[in-house]
């Protein structure tokens, strides 16, 4: 009866041992898979973490863009004063050569030498015309431009605070899986 007591303490001590061994392999897997899921945390959060880096690269690209467009419609602004004033002047010579026209007197003037005179100034005026109208014309396009740069300039603002919001966002998933790693490391 002894031996066989003896036996089946064996067995229940061998028992013990197989239950202690499963009992240390699912510790073993609990650590293990707490690793794996931080691991994926952390791929999912580089990934996230690149695919944020490339949108805040291209609203940098974007604002790069709209200070470019921003620097071509002052140009644009200065060209359309330039044009204004050279309006302006090419208006006052055309009237300067209209009252010149008005002040030719039949006396001081033969009828050949009038007609010449009148034929000479007739086509200054229709070239001061020409110039005066043609300025105008491009001053009517570059208002037309200007309003399209207004509403360009209005799109690539609101891109910029797009872009602010992103980093934000940026910045608070960075932390999440900042704290993630450091959970997991304890």
């Amino acid at each position: 009866m002894i031996d066989t007591l003896k036996g089946q303490i064996k067995t229940l001590e061998g028992s013990v041992r197989e239950k202690d061994q499963k009992i240390n392999e699912l510790k073993k897997n609990m650590k293990v898979t707490k690793l794996d899921e931080c691991r994926v945390q952390l791929e999912v959060a580089e990934a996230e973490s690149l695919r944020l880096r490339r949108a805040l690269d291209e609203l940098i690209r974007i604002q790069e863009d709209q200070r470019q467009m921003l620097e071509h419609s002052r140009e644009q602004e200065i060209e359309m004063k330039k044009l204004k004033r050279q309006n302006n002047e090419l208006y006052n010579a055309l009237n300067a050569k209209m009252k010149q026209e008005g002040n030719i007197t039949p006396k001081s003037i033969s009828n050949k030498q009038k007609k010449d005179k009148i034929t000479k100034l007739t086509s200054e005026v229709n070239e001061l015309k020409a110039k005066l109208n043609a300025n105008k014309e491009e001053e009517l396009d570059y208002s037309v431009e200007g309003e399209s740069k207004k509403e360009t300039i209005q799109r690539l603002k609101t891109r910029r605070q797009k872009h602010e919001e992103l980093e934000i966002k940026h910045s608070k998933e960075k932390d999440k899986i900042t704290k993630r790693i450091q959970e997991c490391n304890c």
